[in-house]
C-alpha cells in the first residue's frame, strides 16, 4: 500500500468520524431541547400550583378571588386592591403559559386545556373589567390571545380599540 492509498483511507475514516460526531451532537441537542421544554413546563405548572395553593388554602382569600371574578365593584376598597394583586399574579402565570406555547415549549395537547381555562376565566365580569384597565401591561401576542375567539367562535371580547367593550 502506497502513501496515496493510506491518505485516501485516512480521509475516509476522518469523514466517517465527522459524520458520527454530527449524529451524536444532533442526538444530544434533541435531548437538551426536550429537557429544556420539560423544565419550562414544570416551572410554569409550579408557579400556577403555588398561586392555586395560596388562594385555595384560605377560605377568605378563595371567597375574595371568586367574588372579584364575579363582581369586583361589590368588594370593599381594600378587598378590591387585594383582588387586583391576586388576579395580576394569576394573569402573569397565564401570560407565561401562553409565551411557553408560542415559543414551542408547550405543545398543543398541553396548551389546549390551559387555553380553554384561561378563556373561561376571562369571560367573567371581573376579569373583563380588570382587563380593560390592565391590557396595556401585557404583550401584544397575549392581548390577541385573550381577545380572540375560542374554538366555539364566541369572542371573549369585542375589539377594545373600537370602544365597544366586553362581549
Amino acid at each position: 500500500m502506497d502513501i496515496m492509498e493510506l491518505g485516501a483511507i485516512g480521509e475516509l475514516v476522518g469523514g466517517v468520524a465527522v459524520i458520527a460526531t454530527l449524529v451524536y451532537l444532533a442526538i444530544q441537542v434533541r435531548h437538551g431541547t426536550r429537557a429544556a421544554r420539560s423544565a419550562a413546563y414544570q416551572a410554569a405548572v409550579t408557579s400556577v400550583a403555588e398561586f392555586t395553593r395560596l388562594v385555595g388554602s384560605d377560605p377568605a382569600t378563595a371567597a375574595l378571588f371568586h367574588n372579584g371574578l364575579q363582581d369586583p365593584s361589590r368588594l370593599a376598597d381594600d378587598q378590591r386592591i387585594q383582588w387586583a394583586f391576586l388576579f395580576t399574579s394569576a394573569v402573569r402565570n397565564f401570560e407565561n403559559l401562553h409565551y411557553q406555547h408560542e415559543i414551542g415549549s408547550l405543545d398543543e395537547a398541553i396548551w389546549g386545556p390551559w387555553a380553554a381555562r384561561i378563556r373561561g376565566i376571562f369571560r367573567t365580569p371581573g376579569a373583563r373589567a380588570w382587563w380593560t384597565e390592565q391590557r396595556p401591561a401585557y404583550s401584544s401576542a397575549f392581548q390577541a390571545f385573550v381577545e380572540d375567539s375560542s374554538g366555539s367562535g364566541v369572542p371573549v371580547f369585542s375589539n377594545p380599540a373600537s370602544g365597544s367593550g366586553a362581549a
